[in-house]
Order: structure tokens, then C-alpha cells, then sequence
């Protein structure tokens, strides 16, 4: 695997992170049984740099959501396994989770919302 698709795999599974936690806030997720606790501990300021990470976070995490959705049901199911922990019936592995981050960051790519992880380490 080659060190740009390695950064790219971590960029996307920290974007995936945060809407994993934002799954689990939201109030439909709650009824069905997540837990929010893994994000209880998160307070933003209130600075208005703070306000704009934190409103780019919401959308990225909203258009990741929209992705997700969109996705092929085993690659819908290996994002849920991987990130919300959910069980299924379909046999998930590493490769199948691989192929639908991978498949993720095309769909953040065609939303104009990915940003090349060499042009972060340089910024």
C-alpha cells in the first residue's frame, strides 16, 4: 500500500470518527440504543474560530452521512460494523471495510470536501 493511500485510509477514518460520534448524539441513534457518553466529554468554546471548525465539522460530517447512505448495502454494513459497531448477518473483514473508506473519500471527493492529506502537511 502506498504512503498516500495510507494517509488518505487515516484522514478518512478520522472523518469517519467524527460521525460515528455524531451518529451516537443524535437523538434517533440515542432511542435505538447507542450510547452518547463516548462524546460527553467534548465541550467547544466559544471563540468564533472554535464556531468555524466546529460548523466545517458539521457539515462534513453531514455530507460523510449523505456518502454513507448512498453507499452498496455491504459497504454501508462495513462502515456501520466498523464504526458504530453494529452486528449483521453479512460477513464483514478488513478488506471490506478498506473498500468502503476508500469509497468514502470518492464520494467526499465528488462533494469537493476532500482535501489531499499531502496538501494538509504542507499548509
Amino acid at each position: 500500500m502506498s504512503v498516500c493511500v495510507e494517509q488518505s485510509l487515516k484522514q478518512v477514518q478520522h472523518i469517519l470518527t467524527l460521525w460515528a460520534r455524531w451518529m451516537r448524539e443524535h437523538p434517533f441513534y440515542s432511542e435505538l440504543g447507542y450510547s452518547q457518553s463516548c462524546c460527553s466529554d467534548i465541550r467547544f468554546g466559544s471563540t468564533d474560530w472554535d464556531s468555524m471548525v466546529q460548523e466545517i465539522d458539521d457539515q462534513l460530517v453531514r455530507a460523510t452521512d449523505a456518502i454513507i447512505d448512498d453507499l452498496s448495502l455491504i459497504d454501508e454494513k462495513a462502515i456501520l460494523v466498523a464504526y458504530l459497531n453494529v452486528s449483521t448477518d453479512l460477513e464483514v473483514g478488513d478488506q471490506d471495510i478498506e473498500a468502503a473508506e476508500l469509497k468514502v473519500i470518492e464520494g467526499l471527493k465528488r462533494k469537493d470536501l476532500w482535501i489531499e492529506p499531502q496538501v494538509l502537511q504542507t499548509a
